[in-house]
């Protein structure tokens, strides 16, 4: 019988959750914690848009779609 090994990372995080989602959700600021990106969407509501790019703009790093947005709580 083959056993799986589990990793777990847990990361403290000193804030409230509102200052969290405020941090992640930042729109036009470079957000040092996602490699420098700049955050562009097409608003917060699943559906939406969402770009990653470099902050001149250049390079898109990250294209998605915002799955899921439950403010402060959930963003997919």
């Amino acid at each position: 019988m083959t056993q799986t090994k589990q990793l777990v990372h847990r990361v403290i995080i000193k804030a409230t959750i509102q200052q969290v989602w405020d941090a992640l959700t930042k729109e036009g600021e470079v957000l040092p914690f996602f490699f420098g990106s700049v955050m562009h969407t097409t608003g917060l509501k699943p559906g939406a848009q969402l770009r990653m790019r470099t902050p001149n703009g250049k390079y898109t790093g990250v294209v998605g779609e915002i799955l899921e947005c439950n403010p402060p709580y959930r963003f997919i």
